[in-house]
């Protein structure tokens, strides 16, 4: 058969034509075979002739089938399959292998017929009564350099029992009659031993029906283990898994197989698959070995928390059948220290209606160097007040921190405060939280004292001048809410006006300053001024005040006096003129007077001197004259320095001050 490829090329196939056994009616060459086994047994029908068209097996006289090839039915509560192979293509020689699923004891005991047909007719029939036979032993493991012994044995009558391998090599065989055969391995080896072996027993006929030596088989297979030198590793952990203190994993690595002239070698790798070596908290000591172990400590002191995670011990051991490794893993979690936990409470007396904040200082033992979390939970007399979370990673030099804060502290918040605090990781698969830790602090509450309050510059001031009063307010430390300062005159509180400016009240710590500012002073603002302060705290009941009072004194300015005067011409009226001018800061009743005076001995009392009385002139102005009638001509008498000289007198006024 010439076939032309895609390629080019030209294949020639060679077809085998076999006519002497071709065109013929199957014939049964041999007797059934019977092979049993678990799940399933098998029967074998082997035939000459042209192809099988189908194959007919019987039971006791019931029909299974007629089978084609890799047909399956089932009858009688057994599955059954059929499977043809050629055996021999020249002699036209095929094999019809009945595949029975079902247990062994339904399969025995029965007759099973053969019968081969195809286009040309049909085989006589080829029955086989089934029988059982056991080996003690089944399907084997054996170890190499040991003994072992395989039996095969029947309660049959029989006329041969041999067990064979799988080249059909007969490797054991037994007497005539003698009804079971041992398959000795003496010693196992591995490159003969490991293959399948059958034990074949020919049976004397056995009943009326087939009248023939059935051949029955059972399989077994040899499976040769080559021993193996093993090592085994196992971790004991001692000490304690706190971070700060000390924890110890021991690994143990044992050689399993005794004489082996190599010692096992151990080393120990952290969570990342790292050859753990000294540092950062960790030790790692010498092996120490026996005959058989070795042994290697691995040290956390002092245990961290960055230490968590999978630590595995690998042992090794080099032997003649090559290189053996076996790992024991050890999980280090580490627990987080309790923490140690204080609160304060500040040293200066607690007043009610005063900001308080407690201080709740939580610090971490110094081998906890991985993130975490801290769960603060206060309470106070009998009852939780707040939760708090807090999160980084924790430093000696500056503690966790959690504040409590009265704004204001009331006199029902007395008592004592507790802070809990407890640590948890941000990632806790090999860290696990700590315990709880706590602290208290007392609580001792106080009345709120009443402010204190002063009043400054003291001292007369001048009319016409700028005059500040400063009110100070000192309170008690972290007051809720400043407190309010007003100025009174009397009994009206001031506010600003023409001339008087009244301050924002200004708050620094616990000082509250507010300013009376009169600009200009006038001699109407002499009299009692009083600064009030007043601390009133509702959410803490707190109601207290304070006042404190000045004098403002003022001074009358000294007036502006000027003389004018006519052309002194002897014999004729000389008149002199002072003019009083008084600051326009003096709005309150005054008594002007003005006097005058003479540097020389000679006086002004004389018949021809006449001084006038002070009379006023305007709103601000007084005038006084002197009048000399006539002037003297001669020097002596009337010549020299005369002095105007004035004195203003408050009427009714306690708070102003006379001048001359």
């Amino acid at each position: 058969c010439r076939i032309p490829l895609q390629s080019g090329e030209i294949k020639d196939v060679n077809i085998g034509i076999y006519p002497t056994a071709f065109n013929s009616v199957p014939t049964i060459t041999n007797p059934l075979v019977f092979t049993q086994g678990s799940p399933s047994s098998t029967l074998t029908c082997t035939s000459t002739g042209s192809v099988a068209t189908t194959v007919t097996f019987m039971r006791d006289g019931t029909t299974v089938g007629p089978l084609r090839d890799g047909e399956l039915i089932e009858l009688e509560g057994a599955i059954f399959q059929l499977t043809q192979t050629v055996t021999s293509r020249s002699l036209s020689t095929y094999a019809s292998v009945l595949t029975i699923s079902q247990d062994l004891s339904d399969v025995v005991g029965h007759i099973y017929t053969c019968t081969v047909t195809n286009v040309l007719g049909s085989s006589n029939p080829e029955p086989l009564e089934v029988i059982g036979i056991q080996t003690m032993g089944g399907d084997q493991s054996l170890t190499v350099g040991e003994m072992n012994i395989i039996t095969c044995s029947t309660s049959l009558d029989i006329s041969d029992i041999v067990w064979i391998d799988e080249m059909d090599t007969i490797v054991a065989s037994n007497s005539e009659g003698v009804q079971q055969l041992d398959l000795v391995f003496n010693p196992v080896n591995d490159s003969i031993h490991n293959r399948m072996y059958t034990c074949r027993i020919t049976a004397v006929a056995v009943d009326q029906v087939t009248n023939k030596n059935p051949v029955i088989s059972k399989t077994i297979t040899i499976q040769v283990r080559v021993p193996r030198p093993a090592i085994t590793v196992s971790v004991i952990s001692e000490g304690s898994d706190t971070a700060g203190e000390s924890y110890f994993l021991t690994c143990i690595v044992m050689e399993e197989v005794v004489g082996l002239t190599n010692m096992p070698s151990l080393q120990w790798l952290d969570p990342s698959d790292q050859v753990v070596a000294d540092g950062e908290g960790i030790t790692i000591g010498q092996i120490q070995r026996t005959d058989t172990t070795a042994m290697l400590v691995l040290t956390f002191d002092p245990v961290r928390t960055s230490h968590g995670g999978e630590y595995t011990c690998q042992g090794t051991l080099e032997s003649p059948t090559g290189t053996l490794r076996n790992t024991s893993e050890q999980t280090v979690t580490v627990q987080i220290p309790q923490p140690t936990v204080t609160v304060d409470v500040p040293t200066d007396p607690l007043y009610t209606g005063t900001n308080v904040t407690l201080t709740c200082n939580i610090v971490l033992n110094d081998q906890v160097d991985s993130p975490v979390i801290v769960d603060v939970t206060w309470s106070g007399p009998g009852e939780e007040i707040t939760n708090d979370t807090l999160s980084g990673i924790a430093e000696s030099s500056s503690p966790f921190q959690s504040m409590l804060t009265f704004a204001p502290l009331n006199s029902d918040d007395a008592g004592d405060y507790t802070c809990e605090a407890t640590v948890r990781p941000v990632e806790a698969e090999f860290i696990t939280m700590s315990l709880p830790g706590s602290g208290t602090g007392t609580v001792i509450v106080q009345d709120l004292p009443a402010p204190q309050v002063e009043i400054g510059p003291e001292g007369p001031s001048t009319a016409g001048s700028e005059h500040t009063l400063i009110c100070r307010v000192t309170s008690a430390e972290n007051l809720f809410s400043s407190p309010d300062v007003v100025w009174m005159n009397g009994t009206e509180e001031l506010d600003s006006r023409d001339a008087i400016i009244v301050g924002q009240a200004v708050t620094e710590g616990s000082v509250t300053t507010r300013s009376l500012t009169f600009n200009p002073l006038r001699t109407s603002f002499g009299g009692m001024y009083t600064c009030m302060a007043a601390i009133n705290i509702s959410d803490a009941s707190v109601a207290v005040m304070n006042d404190a009072s000045t004098t403002v004194n003022v001074q009358i300015p000294a007036p502006d006096i000027a003389i004018s005067l006519r052309p002194p011409i002897a014999g004729t009226l000389f008149i002199m003129t002072c003019t009083i001018t008084l600051d326009q800061a003096v709005d309150t009743p005054v008594v002007v007077e003005g006097n005058w005076a003479r540097n020389t001995t000679f006086s002004l009392e004389n018949s021809r001197t006449n001084i006038n009385a002070t009379r006023r002139d305007s709103e601000y102005a007084y005038v006084t004259t002197v009048e000399i009638n006539p002037l003297s001509s001669n020097m002596d008498e009337d010549d020299g320095d005369y002095i105007c000289e004035a004195t203003i007198t408050p009427q009714a006024s306690e708070f102003v001050t006379e001048i001359t």
